[in-house]
């Protein structure tokens, strides 16, 4: 495919790999501002980073070890299950918690999961929470950005826009947040819209 030509022709770290919108599965509908989304991120990265949308935007992009990216964006469906089956879906299937461990983000110190409920997660032995983010966390990035609750589609592509813009200035991916969330507050976004996007790690 051309997603595989693509992540072939790599032989160095790339700064933004940016995955959104994908082709209907599972019952999940298509996110047009999400595909929408991810190419003005791709966009912001040019001319270091690689965007699939649509029928390209699959979970298998994210198999290479190790992954050769500093930054993902996934702006796709996500879904919060039993512990271990939360899970994102792509145009080639769901990737779940449990996949996301066996991921190698050691090159990938910042992860953007937008996506609902991306940082909700179930209590398990002892006081640990399991989650899509806390799965990212664990597969080696250091930072997460994720949501609490559902986002709408629409909304979250312009609140990703400010994210980025807040990031080229702000220390960290906390502060990049809180830039964005001020910015939407003067914007008159109700809170239901901005306040759900948290950070995981530093």
């Amino acid at each position: 495919s051309v997603a595989t030509q693509t992540m072939e022709r790599r032989s160095s770290v790339t700064r933004m790999l940016a995955i959104g919108g994908p082709t209907s599965y599972g019952g999940f509908s298509e996110l047009p501002a999400a595909a929408e989304e991810a190419s003005n991120v791709a966009k912001s990265f040019e001319p270091n980073s690689d965007l699939f949308t649509g029928a390209e935007a699959r979970k298998t992009l994210l198999s290479a070890t190790p992954l050769r990216y500093t930054d993902l964006h996934l702006a796709v469906h996500g879904q919060l299950r039993d512990a271990y089956q939360s899970r994102l879906v792509f145009a080639d299937g769901f990737l779940e918690v449990k996949d996301i461990w066996a991921l190698s983000l050691l090159n990938s110190p910042r992860v953007v999961l937008s996506a609902c409920e991306s940082g909700l997660g179930r209590a398990v032995t002892g006081n640990d929470v399991l989650s899509l983010a806390t799965g990212f966390l664990a597969a080696g990035a250091q930072s997460v950005v994720s949501t609490l609750w559902r986002v709408p589609d629409k909304e979250t592509a312009t609140l990703m826009s400010s994210f980025y813009r807040a990031s080229q200035s702000a220390p960290n991916a906390a502060e990049a947040v809180a830039s964005m969330q001020r910015d939407a507050i003067k914007a008159g976004l109700p809170p239901r819209v901005w306040a759900a996007f948290v950070v995981h790690g530093r």
